[in-house]
């Protein structure tokens, strides 16, 4: 798996600083299949996601000078469990357990 930045975005906070940032997911699944997307370094891959993330951190007296106060994580794996589904690596059942 690969992740491949697409856009971010920093925003300076009254204490410290936002970062979002979106970014498409490559994947190859264990059952080989179709290399239907290509990266920008040209690789090949079967499936692609999206995932994006938000983080807030702030500045304080550790030697880095910051600290993560928050953060959330994005990913819609509807791509991916479709193309394992398809390929009979996950059973359908499985989604609904």
């Amino acid at each position: 798996m690969i992740d491949e930045p697409v856009y971010g975005v920093i925003h300076e906070t009254e204490d410290g600083y936002r970062l979002f940032g979106y970014a498409k997911m490559y994947i190859n699944l264990p059952v080989p299949g179709e290399k239907k997307f290509e990266d920008l370094q040209g690789r090949k891959w079967e499936c692609q996601g999206h995932g994006a993330f938000i983080f807030n951190v702030v500045k304080d007296d550790s030697p880095l000078g910051m600290k993560f106060t928050h953060y959330q994580i994005f990913a819609d794996p509807t791509p991916i469990l479709s193309e394992a589904i398809k390929r009979g690596i996950i059973p359908v059942e499985a989604l609904t357990s």
